[in-house]
Parts: structure tokens; C-alpha cells; sequence
């Protein structure tokens, strides 16, 4: 059985998209990419509503992106269509100093004489 809708996908980069009702092992489901692909997976576990669900593969230690940015690694391999919980993902404090570097963009101060108040 095909369902459309079921997930939210919210930046292009992440790897995952977000159930949006209870997902029951077996199910197959159209995602809807946050640009604009449509693809089909097969849900592999049961996914509560408000969860994390991977679209593509990751090898444990690949990192796990929500909202365009490292949320955690994967601290097994995860197939397409698994649940993504606290059972298989390491949350950010044991992330690799050289991802989360890569994440932040440097600031340039704006000059004094630009700055603006309320």
C-alpha cells in the first residue's frame, strides 16, 4: 500500500525526514524533499509521530542532519526507512571537533558607524 504525505523533509542537506503520523514497519511512503523530489521508501521499523526517519544509508560515525545542521552521528549503521532515536544516534558532545567547525561560518563585524539600534 502507497501513501503520500506522511513525512516532512525540511532542509535540502538533511538526511533524514520527520514523521508526521505513526509509521508502521513495511509501509511504503512518498517523501517529499525539501527540493521538491519525490521519492519512495520503504518504512523498516515502527516510527512514532514527531520522529526521526533516515532516507539514505549511514555508516556508524556518518553524521545525522536535521534543520541543515549535525544533530548527532550515527552511532550504528542505519538503513533507509529506520527509525533514528537514541538508540542509534550519538547526540552532539561526541561529535568530531572538525564537524562542527565545518558547520560555523565566520563573522565579520559590522563597522561601529553601520551598527543599528532599536
Amino acid at each position: 500500500m502507497k501513501t503520500l504525505n506522511q513525512t516532512l523533509h525540511l532542509h535540502p542537506m538533511d538526511n533524514v525526514a520527520i514523521a508526521r503520523v505513526d509509521l508502521r514497519s513495511g509501509i511504503e511512503i512518498e517523501v517529499k524533499t525539501a527540493s521538491g523530489e519525490r521519492n519512495w521508501l520503504t518504512i523498516r521499523d515502527r516510527i512514532p509521530a514527531g520522529h526521526k526517519v533516515a532516507l539514505i544509508h549511514l555508516d556508524s560515525g556518518d553524521p545525522v542532519c536535521r534543520y541543515g545542521e549535525v544533530i548527532g552521528t550515527a552511532s550504528k549503521e542505519i538503513n533507509p526507512g529506520e527509525h533514528i532515536h537514541t538508540h542509534n544516534l550519538a547526540m552532539l558532545h561526541s561529535l568530531d571537533e572538525k564537524i562542527l567547525v565545518a558547520q560555523v561560518e565566520p563573522v565579520t563585524p559590522v563597522p561601529e558607524s553601520e551598527q543599528r539600534t532599536f
